[in-house]
């Protein structure tokens, strides 16, 4: 079930504004984030998310992080994947409809 975003209900005194973004860009920080590593550092990252994301025992949300994270950039959602042993294509699948 996905979340549908609302106006601000609280009252407002002066001059406001409030504008609907009108193309969202979720994932691109996160992937350039992950490409300005080096080797040493993105095997840092990818260790110290599996620790969390391996825990995670509803396999639904974790193959949905999994794809948010291959969404960002397809190494990094990879060399998660197999960090948690989870299942690529299912990733690949979920990543696809993002």
């Amino acid at each position: 079930m996905v979340a549908e975003a609302r106006a601000v209900t609280t009252a407002l005194e002066g001059t406001v504004q409030q504008k609907q973004i009108e193309k969202t860009d979720n994932f691109s920080q996160a992937g350039n984030f992950y490409r300005s590593l080096d080797a040493k550092g993105k095997i840092n990252l990818v260790r110290n998310l599996a620790a969390d994301l391996g825990a995670v025992r509803d396999s639904g949300v974790k193959h949905k992080m999994l794809a948010h994270f291959y969404k960002a950039d397809s190494e990094y959602g990879m060399a998660l994947t197999r960090a948690v042993k989870g299942d690529e294509l299912q990733v690949k699948q979920l990543a696809s409809k993002l």
